[in-house]
């Protein structure tokens, strides 16, 4: 069956016969289309608020704005005669102790989205929310100390009027120490720099690893993270050319155990993170099971998590683990001793950096 030859066209009228296309169109328009409240020269007026608190009083479930990754494009760099190689890798100057101490600045402002102060009935839900399940879970008899992360996972699930805070664009070029950003939000803008080219000169690369440094030193909000989330902060380390190597980046010591850890938890974090990229097994050994585990395995697999790791780091006894920097994994009290020969060479070498009372 043919059908006639006919342009489609948007009618700037309203149409008188309603907004839907269910009643019969006379032949002279029956391929146009109107289109109310869209008349050339005017723009939609939203309604005005009667007070401070109908600011944040909003249609949707969401914000007025559609964000675009990417919409526009970096410039495009020069072609230079250099080794091309050597961009891809931190030098052990750029990648040592300017990672451990962050100067605070990437070098360019970075659009952030941060939680609008004035969406008020999801700041009031949010309140009531967190009453109602403290006293619940009090009620139930869950020890003190817990009842406060219970209530943030639970929020995590079913959030407040079914939906996250609203946002309000801002800038910053310290997007590592914004106290008004989650973890996940300064990861998702500095993973995004990265994707829109802001990490290709060596200074671009050294600001942004130093930032994820930074932020990877909360291990505790890194494990909150989802699989597709940790995935692309994965893939954005492997970009940036992180060394795979713990001398690279100025850490002094193989052999490691909990208070050195916690020391330098953010860019120990950034070495087991690039160190996943050049797995050969990656469903055992991927971006959420970072740690390979060698009190298990000869090959470290199945790897753990991150807080798997914190807590065999911070067992007593015998049962204490430690971190094998090189290799990337956990090892027993005994497998230390025997790579260093006995419990008395552990004090003598460099190679360890375990407090005596650990050994």
């Amino acid at each position: 069956m043919s059908r006639p030859n006919t342009t489609h066209t948007y009618c700037g009228h309203h149409n008188n016969r309603g907004d839907n296309f269910t009643e019969p169109q006379d032949i002279k328009n029956q391929f146009s289309m109107s289109r109310p409240t869209h008349y050339a020269g005017e723009k939609y007026k939203f309604p005005e608020a009667e007070s401070i608190d109908d600011l944040s009083v909003r249609g949707g479930t969401g914000n007025w704005k559609i964000n675009r990754p990417n919409f526009l494009s970096p410039e495009i760099n020069p072609r230079m005669n250099v080794e091309f190689d050597r961009l891809q890798l931190l030098s052990l100057s750029e990648a040592g102790e300017n990672l451990k101490a962050s100067n605070g600045k990437l070098g360019y402002t970075s659009s952030i989205q941060i939680p609008d102060p004035t969406d008020f009935l999801w700041l009031r839900e949010l309140e009531r929310l967190k009453a109602v399940l403290t006293t619940r879970f009090t009620q139930a008899g869950f020890p003190a100390n817990e009842i406060s992360a219970m209530v943030d996972k639970e929020l995590q699930i079913n959030k407040p009027l079914g939906r996250e805070q609203r946002t309000t664009t801002s800038t910053t070029n310290d997007v590592a120490n914004s106290d008004r950003m989650s973890t996940k939000a300064k990861l998702d803008t500095l993973i995004s720099d990265v994707s829109n080219g802001r990490a290709e000169s060596l200074q671009g690369q050294q600001a942004i690893t130093a930032q994820i440094v930074d932020v990877l030193q909360d291990t505790k909000a890194i494990n909150n993270l989802t699989n597709i989330q940790l995935t692309g902060l994965g893939q954005s380390i492997a970009r940036l050319g992180v060394p795979k190597n713990y001398k690279q980046l100025n850490l002094p010591s193989r052999f490691v155990d909990i208070d050195f850890y916690n020391a330098n938890a953010g860019i120990i974090n950034l070495l087991l993170f690039s160190k996943v990229n050049d797995s050969k097994n990656m469903s055992q050994h991927n971006y959420d099971l970072v740690v390979l585990n060698y009190t298990k395995t000869q090959n470290g697999l199945p790897a753990m998590k991150l807080s798997s790791m914190v807590s065999g780091l911070s067992k007593q006894g015998n049962k204490r683990l430690f971190l094998d920097l090189e290799e990337g994994g956990v090892i027993s009290q005994v497998q230390l001793r025997q790579q260093a020969g006995g419990k008395d060479n552990i004090a003598n070498s460099s190679e360890f950096s375990i407090n005596p009372r650990y050994a």
